[in-house]
This record gives structure tokens, sequence and C-alpha cells, in this order.
């Protein structure tokens, strides 16, 4: 309820309205009913495009390249007769005669939902509310504020970002401070980080690939990993102090940075989260208060306990009554 409150309250602060006609047509796609046709799924706004990696991210690592479809030709000798042989021209065969498979039963198609169905439909909604004490204003009201709120969150996350900055990096974990120092004096002599990872690295995921940890955006690694990651700036330079986090010390070498897309469900996400940011620093600027006035509506006579024990032993006495009865027809008479 307080959400609701606080949408509606900042819709009209901001001029946003929901219209009768769009109100009715919520209601009937919630319904499945769609009087100009079912409408088909619409591209996203951007595409997600994997920006080509940075040239300097080469010099850290090898990527490998996908292998060629291409089938590579044989260079031994002899390698002309023998494909010549494997490449002989078989006999043909005897032509296979098709056999008449079963006759295509055609499936019934179904009904098309009309505008009588649907209205039928929800007056059958209408009914089964009224038997909980809901009208049909209650769920206009609910399908209103869904569309307001909608609205208004498209008006306070337009300025999301689809795009982050984003590191490609690789790390070295051990479980104390003194191994640290030791893999940091090793790589300060020429050793190769991804060959110090498969040695040292306490992390088995990470390790057998060189430490690699593929692309990371904000928030996805502990707070320490994440704040010495991103401070790196060249490709190639790495901590010249161990990491401690929560799972021991880390060296991290940073392989490339730059600014790339927000896949679908990331952008979503961060519109998730600085919406419900809004709402949180909204509750706080309009001192939302909650009352217990419920308590003072609701009936304390009789208590539960009471209520209970008494309707325990109205079915008791009722399942007595009734053996007595049962036992008086069935017993035979002297």
């Amino acid at each position: 309820m307080i959400r609701e409150e606080l949408v509606r309250q900042e819709a009209a602060k901001r001029g946003i309205t929901v219209s009768e006609e769009e109100l009715n047509k919520a209601i009937e796609e919630a319904f499945g009913y769609f009087p100009n046709g079912t409408p088909t799924a619409a591209p996203t706004a951007t595409s997600f495009v994997t920006p080509e990696i940075p040239a300097e991210a080469f010099a850290v690592v090898s990527v490998t390249p996908p292998p060629s479809a291409t089938p590579q030709a044989a260079t031994e000798a002899g390698s002309t007769e023998e494909a010549e042989a494997a490449t002989a021209t078989t006999a043909p065969t005897n032509t296979a005669v098709p056999t008449a498979g079963p006759t295509f039963t055609p499936q019934p198609t179904s009904t098309p939902y009309t505008a009588d169905a649907f209205q039928e439909t929800l007056n059958e909604t209408d009914e089964g509310l009224l038997k909980f004490g809901f009208d049909e204003e209650f769920y206009r009201s609910f399908f209103k504020t869904q569309l307001l709120e909608q609205k208004l969150k498209d008006e306070i996350t337009k300025e999301v970002k689809s795009t982050e900055t984003q590191v490609w990096a690789r790390h070295i974990l051990v479980a104390d401070a003194v191994t640290a120092e030791d893999v940091l004096n090793r790589l300060a002599n020429g050793a190769d980080f991804g060959e110090l990872a498969k040695e040292f690295s306490t992390d088995t995921g990470s390790a057998v690939n060189g430490g690699d940890l593929g692309w990371f955006g904000p928030n996805m690694m502990v707070p320490e990993f994440e704040a010495a990651a991103f401070a790196l700036e060249k490709s190639g330079d790495y901590t010249l102090e161990p990491v401690e986090s929560q799972f021991g010390f880390h060296i991290i070498q940073l392989i490339a940075k730059q600014e790339r897309p927000l896949s679908e469900s990331q952008l979503s996400l961060a519109i998730d989260v600085e919406f419900q940011k809004w709402i949180n620093e909204a509750r706080e600027k309009y001192s939302v208060e909650v009352f217990d006035i419920w308590r003072q509506r609701v009936p304390n006579t009789p208590n539960f306990v009471t209520a209970a024990t008494e309707s325990a032993e109205l079915q008791l006495t009722a399942q007595a009554e009734a053996l007595e009865q049962f036992i008086s027809t069935e017993t035979p008479q002297p």
C-alpha cells in the first residue's frame, strides 16, 4: 500500500496519468483478449553487440581464434592417389519405392476469442470477486496503479545507461601474505602470470585458465577485489601489493578495460535497481509512518482460543448424538 501511494503521489506531481483507453486495453490484455490481433514481440531498443577486444589485450594473453570450418588439404606424399581411391564412384542401387504413410488428420482450430466471450469472462470475474467483497472498481484500480508505476518507472529511469565500464582481469589467489609476496617477487623477476596462477592459485576454477576471470562490471566482485581491479589502468599492470579479501590474498592483473553494452537482462536489472532506489528515497522524503490502527478495528472477543474450543466442543457433541442415534436404530428391539 505504501509503494502504491508513493507512486500515485509522484505521478500526480509529474503530471503522469492513465487514460480510460489505456486502462481498458490493459485489462483486455490481462484476460488474453486482443481485438486487433495478437501482437508480435517487439524487438529490443538496442541489440547486444560485443565490442572488439582491445589490441593491447593480445600483448597480455593470447586469444585462441575460432577453428576454421574449411577442411585442410592433404600434404603428405601419395595423398593424391589415396584421395582418388577414396572418392571412387559407387555403383547405383535400386531406387526405393516410398510407402504410403498415414493420412494426416487436420486438427480442429480454436474458437476465436470474441468481444462477447471476453465480456462473459469479465462478468464471471466480477461475480467471483463480489463473493469476497470486491467490486469492479477494485481490479480497475489495481491495473491503473500498475500502469502508473510503469509510466513513472520509465520516466525516473530514462537516464540509466545501457553501457558500463567493465574490466577483463585475471588473478592469483593464495592463502597467506607470505605466499603472495613470493608470487609478486617472481612476477618482478619476469615470471609468466598465467603459469604462476596454474601453480599457486587456490581458485581452482580460474587457475586452469591462467587465472582468467573474463569480463566483469561493477558490483560483481567483493568490494576489495573490485576496487583494486578497476584502479588498474594499463593492460598488463598488476597490483603491486596483495589484495586481501574474505577469500585470501589476490594478485590481480588487468588484461583490458573498456565501455561495454549491457545485456538485456543486465539493463533490466539496472533499471529495477534505480527505481527501487527512488522508492527507498521517497519513503524517507515523505516520512512514511505505519500505524497499527487495524488493531482498533479487529474485534478481540471472542478470542481465537475460546472460539476454537467452543467449535471443537460443538463438533464432539454432534458426533456423539449421531452415534447414539445410529446405535438406537441398528439395535434390535426385544
